[in-house]
């Protein structure tokens, strides 16, 4: 016969067993929550994202070349050489630096006949101090690898489908045959022979396709008539050695194909997107602060149901639905040639038009992405705007803000534009030229409502969101490392390696 005593202790036990059991359970599911509770704003975003059918899927099946590969290191080499500078004194760094954003942080570009070649992002200026003359924003190259459609504002590289065949329509051709079916490879292309960026004056009266022979004779050494020779070129062994083909003489491995080849693959290795949103998407709900996820639910929430609809172009993964739109940016800069001249040369751009002379493409520019867009202002096509407030604000409803940004001459607030001499008097014609581009949004406007009312909080709440698609490496020197050129570890090819300093001249 059992005791009273051992009766209690043994279901003592059991329910100590029952007490441990039941706060494991509870533990478990805490854990499987990510410790936070799901609040309110949690489960308007979850259906939200449900609503946006936002997945990563896509980014976990792309496929991006290793930057420690042999082409991407041949790329990055190339991708810091002035050598592809028509006059050897600017390079795709120039306007691209990993430690700016993928940009160059500059309202708008200073690309050859800069007073110090070497010297990139703010302090950067032409040998005499006067405005730039690159006519557009330099876009961050950051994530590249995930435009589909369209490179460059205008679209002027894009995707196009004939008879079920996929080509590729460029300045070259429409469609381009040369361009291959790979929009970064077509892009490659280009940069090297626009006059203000990367050309200059060198070969003039050349054409696109002439100038880029013209280069690549130049690093294999045997430069045409009128082009001095490099100091020295270690490009052809280099060349040999990635592409495998040991017995080839220079000018056969050196190629204008190859030297894309190169720079595609290394454009393609600068893939920084874990975020705090994406972390957010994959199930962790601490990733983001309740402002943040404010701003999360006006950036994808209808307006009917007191959104601001972010989305309907800023969509995907990229934050881009890869179109053109007429958002009537203020029209600062030297212009794309477009209109009448002002009284200092500066002209109108009008973006998509000049790509399709279809006049209802006036003024429209392709949606960037959003990716990383707290660490690469100026913003917009000109790099009218400093700030993101600034931005968000104009986008939502252009016309309170367009007054004030000419009552305030808000480019001369700019550190770059600031410096110059009469900054207020250097774009007379900006404010009749950006008249004319709210016009085209009007327009676009009847069949494409896009303007919305915020408050000062629900921009600071979007703004808020916008911080958490910045991938913390891009902000930090050592985890950039292997995105800047080092000639400790890459012998240098020729005499005409970017070594990027800022203002301070610190090196980059």
């Amino acid at each position: 016969m059992v005791s009273s005593i051992a009766v209690l202790e043994m279901n003592s036990k059991k329910y100590f067993c029952y007490f441990i059991v039941f706060y494991s359970i509870l533990f478990f599911i805490s854990g499987c929550s990510d410790r936070e509770p799901e609040n309110n704003e949690d489960i308007q975003l979850r259906t939200l994202i449900e609503k946006n059918e936002l997945s990563l899927t896509s980014l976990s099946n792309l496929s991006v070349p290793n930057i420690d590969s042999p082409l991407a290191q041949l790329g990055k080499t190339l991708f810091y050489s002035k050598s592809l500078g028509g006059e050897e004194d600017s390079a795709c760094v120039t306007c691209h630096h990993p430690l700016l954003g993928g940009g160059d942080n500059l309202n708008l570009s200073v690309g050859v006949g800069a007073e110090l070649p070497n010297l990139l992002g703010l302090g950067r200026t032409t040998t005499d101090h006067s405005a730039p003359t690159v006519p557009r924003n330099a876009l961050t190259v950051f994530n590249i690898a995930l435009w589909e459609k369209t490179l460059f504002w205008d679209g002027r590289v894009e995707v196009v489908h004939n008879s079920g065949l996929k080509q590729i329509n460029t300045p070259d051709g429409q469609p381009d045959l040369s361009a291959g079916d790979e929009l970064l490879f077509a892009q490659a292309a280009f940069p090297v022979t626009s006059a203000e960026e990367m050309r200059g004056y060198f070969k003039q009266t050349a054409s696109n396709d002439e100038l880029r022979k013209h280069l690549a004779k130049r690093l294999a050494d045997a430069p045409d008539d009128g082009d001095p020779q490099l100091a020295f070129s270690h490009w052809p062994d280099m060349f040999r050695t990635v592409f495998n083909q040991p017995s080839a003489s220079a000018s056969e491995i050196i190629t204008p194909e190859n030297i894309q080849l190169a720079l595609s693959a290394f454009q393609r290795t600068m893939l920084f997107v874990d975020n705090p949103w994406f972390a957010y998407l994959k199930g962790d709900i601490s990733a983001l602060t309740t402002q943040q996820k404010r701003g999360a639910i006006l950036f994808y929430a209808e307006k009917q149901n007191g959104g601001a609809h972010c989305v309907s172009c800023h969509s995907g993964l990229l934050f881009s639905d890869e179109k053109l739109h007429p958002l009537g940016f203020p029209q600062i800069g030297h212009g794309k040639g477009d209109g009448v001249a002002d009284s200092n040369g500066n002209t109108d751009d009008f973006g998509r038009y000049r790509v399709t002379n279809d006049i209802e493409d006036i003024y429209k520019f392709r949606t960037p992405t959003l990716l990383n867009v707290a660490q690469t202002a100026p913003y917009g096509h000109a790099g009218s705007f400093n700030t993101l407030k600034e931005v968000i604000q104009y986008s939502a409803d252009p016309l309170p803000s367009f007054f004030t940004y000419f009552q305030e001459y808000k480019w001369c607030q700019s550190e770059q534009l600031a410096r110059l001499a009469s900054c207020m008097e250097l774009y007379p014609l900006a404010k009749e030229h950006t008249q004319k581009s709210l016009s085209a949004r009007q327009t676009f406007e009847l069949q494409h409502p896009i303007s919305v009312t915020l408050t000062n909080d629900e921009i600071e709440d979007i703004e808020a969101f916008l911080h958490t698609l910045t991938d913390p490496c891009i902000l930090n020197k050592e985890c950039m490392t292997p995105w800047l050129y080092d000639s400790s570890v890459i012998n240098d090819p020729d005499e005409n390696m970017l070594r990027a300093v800022n203002e301070s001249g610190e090196l980059l």
